[in-house]
């Protein structure tokens, strides 16, 4: 996200905005870390043959529980930013 910062800021709004960049990055830290494990557990790096039932399955299973966490961490997002927008 970009950021929303302007000169003519409080320091107590810079620093709401600061705590919302890092929970920002943190999330998305989150979600790549998550789809790295996905792809992991799913043992699909290093098949060059094609995904076999097995890593279907896992794949099936597992990309929804990625989905759902970015929509959990989409919405934590933007509860914080209607937060410092109080």
């Amino acid at each position: 996200m970009s950021s929303r910062y302007n000169p003519g800021m409080s320091a107590q709004d810079l620093q709401k905005e600061a705590q919302v960049m890092q929970f920002e990055a943190q999330f998305t830290g989150l979600i790549f870390k998550l789809h790295d494990q996905c792809w992991k557990k799913c043992s699909v790096a290093g098949n060059s043959t094609g995904l076999g039932y097995r890593e279907k399955d896992c794949i099936k299973n597992c990309v929804p529980r990625y989905f759902d966490a970015q929509k959990v961490v989409t919405d934590g997002i933007e509860s914080a930013l209607k937060e410092t927008q109080r």
